[in-house]
């Protein structure tokens, strides 16, 4: 009977998690590795414990894969511990910036010298570390430093055709922006006529947001959303998409995907919705928003700087730390806020290098 009653206990023992676990199973907890990878800027989160499972086991298994995997997993593994009373803190980064905090004794064996960091996989062509691993021919790859690697897909647009149609278009009304400013027929001085493109974009007003984008010389390209929803030709790439995806092309399939596109291209950060109550977007290109921004925080001269002086140069180099806490940690302008690091990483490195004002640098 003491036997039996000794059996019955066994089976009964609670786990330290407090859960009751069947005979001959044993509680499982997660690798060391596992803990320490979710992190809250390098501070670690305890009081919580996850179960393992084989989805934990899964995500165990990959947590040392690059860029959106690792996301994903991390991702995961805090939904899994708040359903089980953890208090992990929001998951910050991911790739070799998670693998860092994993300190000296573990990230040497989980992190090979080879893995690229966050989102740094290089959109220009050959151009940078990791250029090479880009294979797409997206027309806006320099102009935008963005590419269908980097793209958010959509289950109308799987092939990204209709968003093509949309960055091409913004790209010639920018150009052509550029070309009226050169000429003499823009106020360049209030930008009352920025953003003008076709289409009606001339009528998006420049004077009320971001006092950080105002302050960037050239001034970027502003536009209304409705610009592009009235446009004969990219709604002619609208009904052509909707088809190819089994569609109709009735009017609320037509509007689901262009707020699809706007949703991505603003969560890609490419737009930026720069005032909501006018419906005023700004598009984020390289050369007129991106590497100004990166000038203005390295201090580099923004008119042949890299060219005259070579202290520039060097000092642009050097800056690369400092720029990306200040830029990405420490209060970004808005637009700044969806851009991914890896684009920022370009846009320093071309200054660097002395190419940032070459005109054609940036064209698709």
């Amino acid at each position: 009977e003491e036997e039996e009653e000794e059996e019955e206990e066994e089976e009964d023992a609670p786990s330290s998690s407090g859960r009751v676990l069947p005979q001959g199973q044993e509680e499982r907890r997660p690798p060391a590795v596992l803990r320490e990878a979710v992190r809250y800027d390098g501070a670690s989160r305890s009081g919580g414990h996850i179960a393992r499972d084989d989805a934990v086991d899964r995500a165990a298994a990959r947590i040392v894969d690059r860029n959106s995997p690792s996301v994903d997993d991390l991702a995961r593994l805090e939904s899994y511990g708040r359903a089980r009373g953890a208090l992990l803190g929001p998951v910050r980064m991911n790739g070799p910036d998670v693998l860092r905090l994993l300190g000296t004794k573990f990230a040497p064996r989980a992190s090979p010298s080879s893995l690229a960091d966050d989102d740094d996989v290089g959109v220009v062509g050959g151009t940078g570390r990791g250029g090479g691993r880009c294979r797409c021919a997206a027309p806006y790859k320099s102009a935008l430093m963005y590419c269908h690697c980097h793209a958010t897909s959509h289950v109308l647009d799987p092939r990204l055709r209709f968003r093509d149609a949309v960055l091409e278009e913004l790209l010639r009304m920018e150009e052509e922006e550029e070309e009226r400013s050169a000429t003499g027929n823009d106020d360049a001085g209030n930008g009352s006529g920025r953003g003008s493109g076709t289409g009606g974009a001339s009528a998006a007003p420049s004077s009320s947001s971001s006092s950080a984008s105002s302050s960037i010389p050239p001034a970027p390209l502003r536009f209304r959303y409705k610009t592009l929803l009235q446009n004969s030709s990219i709604s002619a790439v609208a009904s052509s998409v909707l088809s190819e995806a089994g569609r109709t092309s009735d009017s609320m399939n037509v509007r689901r995907l262009y707020v699809s596109t706007f949703r991505s291209l603003r969560s890609d950060g490419v737009v930026y919705l720069e005032d909501e109550d006018r419906d005023v977007y700004l598009l984020v290109s390289a050369r007129r928003v991106l590497e100004p921004y990166a000038r203005a925080l390295m201090g580099v001269e923004a008119v042949g700087g890299g060219e005259e002086d070579g202290n520039n140069e060097s000092s642009a180099a050097s800056s690369l730390s400092s720029l990306e806490v200040t830029a990405l940690r420490n209060n970004p302008p808005p637009f700044a806020m969806r851009v991914p690091r890896g684009r920022m990483r370009a846009v320093v490195r071309s200054i660097s290098h002395g190419r940032g004002d070459n005109s054609s640098r940036y064209k698709a």
